[in-house]
């Protein structure tokens, strides 16, 4: 590779017809700016290299990487089997090795002899722009956000990365102060917060380090792991352990994921909420990962803190244990979001929320007492009220149902079920009673009630459910079937149960 810097090197000053011009003009340069640049280095201005050996390794590393950046950017400018540009991964390993945190030349060495060397007439681009252009695959996050923190001033290009993963959104505080760090070694992994009853989303943000806790709503922003992923996380955390910096936004984040994946299960839940996409390995590599990454590293000031407190005060208030023990009772504590799943006959018939001219009266009942069970006991005002229906799979030519078959209906409000005509496209009828329990919801407890229609195999399609509205918990009827009865039909409450990814209450028929 030196061999390779040289010509590079040789490449970039040889563009101007006097060779020795370009060489005095770069050493000049950097003349001007040595006793600054052996400053920011570990042993200072006392480093034992003489000043020509100092000023000849900036030389040759800052014109390499310049032209480097060239050639990227600039594709006329490669010459034919040049090896960087023709092997297979030498790319990615220069991007390995200009991010180690050993090989940061100062910024402004760069950019000084970016000012002094030529260019050629076929680049119009900043030494900034070429920067971000070279290094944007790897960076998380907005890629117009990232190329303005690439313009702003930093002391190396690490640095520069790091300012493009610094949180934007304000800080929470913690309350408690005097126990500054403690909170996240209590912090519950991601299937733990899920049990607790909070409900784990993907954030709509491209900043990676926007981690926010509301009413109940854990927001994660999507994590796409690949090659450069570890490389790049392990020099940020070494960059921010030097640093004089009391925050460390980055080493924060990986301990804040370490203990959100504690085992293959959580990677999963992640992945489902699509807040995890791995590109470079299985879940089990996910969560070693973040292990490696974490050890033995000491957080100076944790920048979660006040929000891990405020996910581990709403935990501490959660309802499902007492709900499992409990069956059939009043709870007061319930999350924002409630699933009311209706049993289900699996022969060729499928029972819903509403009439069917298959369907006996006594099937109903049992659908009719959970939705009224769920109403009395668990919502209060202003939550959110699901009720998801399952219709039998078939070969639909015509209405809604053709367009939803494969990913289910949209969430269709009150006053559109409500409507015969409405749901007629969508192959069931409204049921009156059915109707009455949601309307007097929507009017006495300022309850929003929506319907998702599935069309499939119900067993699936409620697990479907959870994870794809998603959903933080789920109320379902059983009609009580004998085991005869059940051992042919099979139960859907018992699939749902063993099989959700969410707190799953049944409420039992009490009359058969």
């Amino acid at each position: 590779m030196e061999d390779q810097k040289w010509r590079y090197a040789h490449a970039l000053l040889n563009r101007k017809p006097n060779l020795e011009a370009s060489l005095n003009d770069c050493v000049a340069a950097l003349r001007e700016v040595e006793h600054r640049a052996r400053a920011c280095y570990e042993d200072g201005g006392d480093i034992d290299w003489s000043s020509d050996k100092f000023l000849k390794m900036m030389l040759i590393d800052g014109c390499f990487i310049i032209e480097l950046f060239l050639k990227f950017s600039v594709k006329s400018l490669r010459r034919r089997y040049d090896p960087i540009f023709s092997t297979p991964g030498m790319l990615n390993i220069l991007r390995y090795d200009l991010i180690l945190l050993e090989n940061q030349i100062p910024l402004f060495i760069l950019q000084r002899l970016y000012q002094v060397v030529p260019i050629p007439k076929q680049c119009t681009y900043s030494f900034a722009e070429l920067a971000f252009r070279f290094f944007k695959d790897m960076i998380p996050g907005d890629q117009k956000i990232n190329q303005e923190k690439f313009s702003q001033e930093a002391h190396h290009l690490l640095d520069i990365i790091c300012h493009c993963l610094q949180p934007t959104c304000p800080r929470v505080r913690k309350a408690e102060q005097q126990q500054a760090n403690s909170e996240h070694k209590h912090q519950p992994s991601a299937t733990e917060l899920q049990g607790s009853g909070i409900r784990i989303k993907m954030a709509r943000t491209y900043n990676l380090l926007n981690i926010k806790f509301a009413n109940g709503i854990l927001e994660i922003p999507l994590l796409e792991v690949d090659k450069y992923t570890k490389s790049l996380f392990r020099n940020l955390i070494v960059l921010e352990h030097f640093s004089s910096d009391n925050i460390q936004y980055i080493t924060s984040y990986a301990i804040f994921m370490k203990n959100l994946i504690r085992e293959e299960k959580d990677v999963k839940l992640l992945q489902r909420r699509q807040i995890l996409i791995n590109y470079d390995g299985t879940e089990e590599k996910m969560v070693e990962l973040f292990e490696e990454l974490c050890k033995g590293v000491e957080v100076k000031e944790f920048y979660y803190d006040g929000l891990c407190e405020q996910v581990n005060g709403y935990k501490g208030k959660s309802w499902p244990k007492k709900l499992k023990s409990r069956k059939g009772r009043s709870n007061p504590r319930l999350s924002p979001m409630l699933l009311v799943g209706m049993s289900v006959l699996l022969l060729t018939l499928v029972g819903t929320l509403f009439s069917d001219s298959g369907c006996g009266g006594g099937f109903l009942d049992v659908q009719q007492e959970s939705l009224k069970w769920a109403v009395d006991n668990l919502v209060r005002n202003g939550d959110h009220l699901i009720l998801v229906t399952i219709r039998p799979e078939g070969n639909y030519e015509e209405g809604e149902m053709q367009l939803w078959e494969v990913s289910g209906s949209p969430l269709i409000p009150l006053h559109e079920f409500s409507d015969p005509v409405i749901m007629k496209k969508y192959g069931v009828n409204p049921d009156p009673e059915t109707l009455d329990i949601a309307n007097t919801a929507a009017n006495q407890k300022q309850v929003v009630v929506v319907m998702k229609i599935f069309w499939g195999d119900p067993r699936e399609k409620i697990c479907e459910a959870i994870d794809k509205v998603p959903l933080s918990c789920l109320v379902i009827g059983n009609r009580g079937l004998g085991k005869i009865k059940r051992a042919i039909m099979g139960s859907v409450s018992n699939y749902v149960v063993n099989n959700g990814t969410c707190p799953v209450t049944v409420v039992k028929q009490t009359d058969h």
